[in-house]
């Protein structure tokens, strides 16, 4: 944690605590909770939430599985799995996360591997509608204005990787 109040030197405040081999990937601050998304050799992925309402004493108050990439809007958290999709988990209550339903996506084939995976690359949010990276499959539009069904509106083919 880094205080910016003056951004010519910001001034490191303290470390979050993160379970041994957890390697963070992403956060998201939204209000007084830190969403911090990790990989590690020894967990699954997961995603960690922490209160920051005290920032120089961050405190864990819950832990949800899955969710390498993911956003947070309007209460819920969307988190991605590699084996089923887009999965919802309602954070109004960040202390007691509570699973809501799994958005199916596309799968793309890993060749390498021989598998099928979602491939999830990134995920932003405007207004009542997810805007999904899936790699090799295109920009997926999803109307979210209930998150429980979510539909799918559009999908914009960009011919190649969406980093390239």
């Amino acid at each position: 944690v880094l205080d910016v109040s003056n951004p010519y030197e910001p001034e490191h405040v303290t470390t979050l605590a993160m379970p041994e081999s957890a390697v963070p990937l992403s956060i998201v601050i939204e209000g007084n909770y830190a969403f911090v998304s990790s990989s590690g050799q020894w967990i699954t992925d997961a995603t960690f939430i922490f209160d920051i309402s005290n920032p120089r004493h961050p405190v864990q108050v819950a832990r949800i599985p899955n969710g390498v990439f993911f956003g947070v809007h309007d209460g819920s958290a969307y988190l991605y799995n590699a084996d089923s999709g887009l999965d919802v988990w309602d954070v109004s209550n960040p202390s007691e996360p509570i699973f809501h339903v799994t958005i199916e996506l596309p799968l793309t084939y890993w060749e390498d591997l021989n598998v099928y995976v979602n491939d999830i690359r990134d995920i932003t949010f405007d207004d009542d509608y997810a805007y999904i990276a899936l790699n090799e499959l295109g920009l997926h539009i999803l109307d979210i204005s209930n998150p429980n069904i979510a539909e799918a509106v559009g999908v914009i083919q960009y011919g190649n990787l969406p980093h390239e």
